[in-house]
């Protein structure tokens, strides 16, 4: 086939599936000082897509198709993290013989009699450890995937709250009650070491049970303890400069810190917010700013399209390259975030480029879910449908380009051990 021929031929397909770009008039962009005055320029985001015959009809330019594909369970390494929402327990998935594990010690539970006390979890960045609480019995648990390495007493923490690993070796955690809400703890949960942080901000957000009763500062900390990430009154993202007492850097809009997340690292810190180049509120990129004071915007979906939203709770990749997260976007200017469906997308932090693929929630209003990395950063996890009756999560392998359901027996996947 010549080269004419083949240009038709693709031109026709191009129209019979309804992908042909969208022109939009781009709004004028703002100077780099709106940001804040050590913000970067906003940079050109570039969008990968490949259309297919298979492309969903509403979303508005296409997306990468995943082919469906069993899983390869020789080459499936760890265990999986799930939760049963219903009551709140925490258990170990293994699918290599699909069963559900204790976290405590390990062994087969039934899908019918689901049983444990282990009520949170979290899992350090490299994926090696767990940290588990035991519900009822006043003790944690530190282990990897083969053996418990520690058992330790919980006794007068039941204060502390927003917990997360640190780095590898230490966790962070903060006061509940007022007066000690702006107090951080520093936990090392191999030694026992404990570290109090007492944060003096310049009028911080605090938030206020309807009792009164709860009293906490919305601020977090970097591995260092030399930069605070907090919410001023004014519900702004500022970047605290510990030593001098100086604002180092803001978010251009009003941001909840809790909505975003670190990179494994803890030298960069991503969220989503509302840009200049956003007319309402809802609508929002991706920023990432890292401890330097340096704002990126990562992406630029609001120029190009009448309305667009990047979701809460960006996943980063173990290795610190890429970011997940879901995305709405709409042709239509005025559109119904909660009508729209969320797709998901991937972007390069070092790039820039950014892949949408055809996979979305079962149902327009559903939420996507948490996104959780396999360890080696070339698989993640997302769990489809999260708010309706039935989880659905689905395994996505981007260099392969395909996608596997996953048989968790309704259970919601949080996070993915290394062997």
């Amino acid at each position: 086939m010549n080269l004419h021929k083949l240009n038709i031929l693709l031109m026709i397909i191009f129209m019979m599936f309804g992908c042909s770009p969208v022109t939009v008039t781009p709004n004028a962009q703002a100077s780099p000082t709106e940001i804040s005055a050590s913000a970067t320029p906003l940079a050109t985001m570039s969008v990968t897509v490949a259309p297919s015959a298979t492309l969903v009809p509403d979303f508005p330019e296409g997306c990468i198709n995943l082919s469906e594909a069993p899983l390869d369970t020789l080459v499936f390494n760890g265990l999986l993290v799930v939760e049963d929402w219903n009551n709140y327990n925490d258990y170990f998935l293994d699918l290599k013989p699909n069963q559900i594990l204790d976290i405590e010690e390990k062994k087969q539970l039934s899908w019918n009699t689901l049983t444990t006390n282990v009520s949170t979890t979290k899992v350090s960045p490299n994926k090696k450890f767990i940290q588990a609480y035991l519900r009822g019995r006043n003790y944690d648990i530190l282990r990897n995937v083969d053996e418990i390495i520690k058992t330790y007493d919980t006794q007068g923490q039941e204060d502390w709250n927003r917990g997360r690993w640190l780095d590898n070796e230490r966790m962070f955690f903060q006061y509940w009650e007022y007066p000690y809400g702006d107090t951080i703890i520093i936990y090392n949960p191999f030694t026992g070491e404990q570290q109090e942080i007492q944060l003096e901000l310049p009028n911080p957000y605090i938030v206020i049970d309807g009792g009164g009763k709860v009293a906490w500062v919305k601020a977090d900390i970097d591995p260092t303890f030399k930069r605070v990430l907090y919410n001023d009154i004014d519900e702004r993202l500022v970047l605290w400069d510990l030593d001098t007492q100086k604002e180092i850097a803001s978010l251009p809009s009003l941001t909840d810190v809790t909505e975003g997340t670190w990179s494994p690292d803890g030298k960069e810190f991503a969220i989503p917010s509302p840009s200049r180049t956003s007319d309402i509120s809802v609508a929002s990129e991706l920023f990432v700013i890292n401890m330097d004071g340096i704002v990126r915007n990562l992406t630029d979906f609001n120029q190009k399209y009448p309305f667009a939203n990047v979701d809460t709770w960006p996943s980063w990749s173990p290795d610190g390259r890429r970011i997940a997260y879901w995305l709405k976007i709409s042709n239509v200017a005025n559109s119904n975030p909660d009508d729209l469906r969320q797709w998901l997308a991937i972007t390069d932090t070092t790039t820039l480029d950014t892949q949408i693929y055809c996979l979305s929630p079962n149902e327009p209003p559903t939420s996507g879910g948490r996104i959780v990395w396999s360890p080696d950063s070339q698989q993640l996890i997302v769990n489809t449908g999260v708010l309706s009756e039935e989880v659905k999560p689905m395994l996505v392998d981007f260099t392969k380009l395909t996608q596997t359901a996953l048989d968790t027996h309704g259970l919601w996947v949080t996070d993915w051990m290394a062997p």
